[in-house]
């Protein structure tokens, strides 16, 4: 009988890069999860899914020949070979085996039974990843296809679960900012993420991570709505993303998503037809503008190019006036300040991931209705 033994829990057996002791190992997937059980549990949050901790640790062993226990690590296993040689040490990652014990079990992003069930998940993850950032004080940092679930109660009705925090970060309390080391997975990294940039990672870069999910399944298809194969996108923008190196992924991103022109031209304009289309059309456009051109985000915040501040086009017009040679006035750059408008934007980022949210749950209520409405009709025909 399937319902006597349906699964009420998943395993997850990993070897995570880490620190060499617990105090220093920041990326502790077991110790965040514990810290937003115990702080999701004190609020009380019962309206979103989140993962939960049910049980987990470093993995120990017991030596056969000493009957000691030891913790599996690659330490261990390489023994002295690993302590003697700091080749290998260099050359080799420390990584940590684990295993953690968690619920709910969810189902694959591609497997939404629509594109308004779709953004429903999107919604219902990124509602989850605010209150994270918000009271616990943790990023996630790989926002992807992977680490957005499906989780469907027994009316069918589907719920987001945002998975993984293998990537996370605890992130300062006061500046909501981070290192700035590389991580996530590349078609969704953000453009900061790809450049490796010295920009302080911020929500921000989950968001734009999220924008970039959003595109490419309304590119590609679910799989139940019109799914193209990614290997057969020959012309198709988007497939630029998915190939080169990280910078030249950062590159084709920023030319997407440079203007709205831009972005509709190479993007949303290959976006599968369907009735929930301009929906996703209207969504992408709406978190890109607020992505790249928020208000909210002062005089230098807009664009995803370095570009002169007022002072220094002033100082550019004198420099003309003044760097004279050969009778030729000439430009000197040389005491120029461009603004970045990824750095500008860190300042203003809880403004921005607030209008980002609000957007992303106004979509996601109209997808509701749409679904309710869809539901109601097909109870009708029934009857």
């Amino acid at each position: 009988n399937d319902e006597e033994f349906k699964a009420t829990v998943v395993i997850k057996d990993a070897w995570p890069y880490a620190k060499e002791t617990l105090e220093e190992d920041t990326r502790d997937e077991v110790r965040l999860l514990q810290k937003i059980n115990d702080k999701f549990s004190k609020l009380g949050v019962n309206t979103i899914k989140y993962p939960k901790l049910e049980a987990g640790g470093q993995v120990k062993l017991r030596c056969a020949s000493t009957n000691e226990v030891v913790e599996d690590t690659t330490a261990t296993i390489l023994g002295n070979l690993y302590n003697s040689n700091n080749t290998i040490k260099e050359n080799v990652s420390f990584c940590v085996h684990k295993r953690m014990v968690m619920s709910p079990i969810g189902r694959p992003l591609k497997e939404s039974e629509s594109f308004d069930e779709f953004v429903v998940v999107l919604g219902d993850a990124m509602r989850c990843h605010s209150r994270i950032v918000e009271h616990c004080n943790i990023l996630h940092r790989d926002i992807s296809d992977n680490n957005i679930l499906i989780v469907r109660d027994a009316n069918g009705q589907a719920s987001g679960l945002l998975i993984d925090f293998d990537n996370a970060i605890e992130i300062n309390n006061e500046e909501r900012e981070i290192r700035t080391q590389r991580t996530g997975t590349l078609p969704f990294m953000s453009i900061n993420n790809l450049e490796a940039s010295s920009v302080p990672r911020t929500a921000l870069d989950d968001w734009e991570s999220l924008l970039y999910v959003l595109c490419y399944y309304a590119t590609i298809g679910l799989k139940k709505v019109k799914q193209r194969e990614i290997d057969n996108m020959t012309g198709l923008e988007l497939k630029k993303w998915t190939q080169g190196t990280p910078k030249d992924i950062a590159r084709q991103k920023k030319n997407h998503m440079s203007s709205s022109e831009m972005f509709r031209e190479n993007i949303t304009d290959e976006f599968v037809d369907g009735d929930s289309r301009d929906n996703l059309v209207n969504l992408a456009h709406n978190l890109r503008w607020f992505l790249f051109e928020n208000k909210s985000a002062g005089k230098y915040g807009s664009g995803v190019s370095k570009h002169k501040d007022d002072d220094d086009d002033k100082k550019e017009n004198q420099g003309l006036q003044n760097n004279i040679i050969r009778g030729i006035p000439m430009l000197n750059l040389s005491n120029i300040k461009m603004v970045d408008p990824f750095e500008e934007r860190v300042k203003y980022v809880d403004n921005i991931t607030k209008d980002l949210l609000e957007v992303l749950l106004a979509f996601q209520g109209l997808s509701k209705e749409r679904l309710n409405n869809n539901n109601s009709n097909a109870a009708n025909i029934v009857v």
